[in-house]
């Protein structure tokens, strides 16, 4: 009972804090924009790496070059410029691991390890999600091929 009534589902303060440093964080990335600058060096940090990413360089070329995008390219472009829910989502699940387990989010270093890798994670899941599509687009060709 006391978890549903706690802010966020979460016991801890440290734990809601860090909750709210990662919104801070998550609404201050923008992965596709260049000229947005994030206002901690944390979010710097986790959007200099984003931008590295080989989906993100692509996804800024192809709006970059002004022509049409293919609706998977859409999907990925939208996913980009959405990237604050999933990362809130899987913060709120992390922080509900630690909360439910009584881990602490008391170290300065530790916070910022656990948002830095809440980025890193929600990144791989678009990577991932964007290989299956690309697997699904050679699938019928293959498999065609192959008859």
């Amino acid at each position: 009972m006391d978890r549903a009534c706690a802010p966020w589902g979460l016991l801890g303060e440290d734990r809601q804090a860090t909750l709210i440093a990662g919104i801070e964080v998550a609404v201050d990335l923008a992965p596709l924009d260049e000229k947005h600058g994030p206002k901690t060096a944390l979010a710097t940090q986790i959007q200099a790496r984003l931008r590295k990413e080989a989906y993100v360089l692509h996804a800024r070329r192809c709006l970059a070059g002004g022509t049409a995008l293919h609706p998977r390219q859409q999907r990925v472009v939208d996913d980009l410029r959405a990237f604050a829910r999933p990362y809130l989502s899987r913060l709120w699940a992390r922080l509900h691991g630690r909360d439910v387990w009584q881990e602490t989010c008391a170290d300065v270093d530790d916070v910022r390890a656990l948002l830095d890798g809440v980025a890193r994670s929600t990144s791989l899941d678009q990577r991932q999600r964007i290989k299956a599509m690309l697997e699904n687009q050679l699938a019928p060709a293959s498999g065609a091929a192959a008859i």
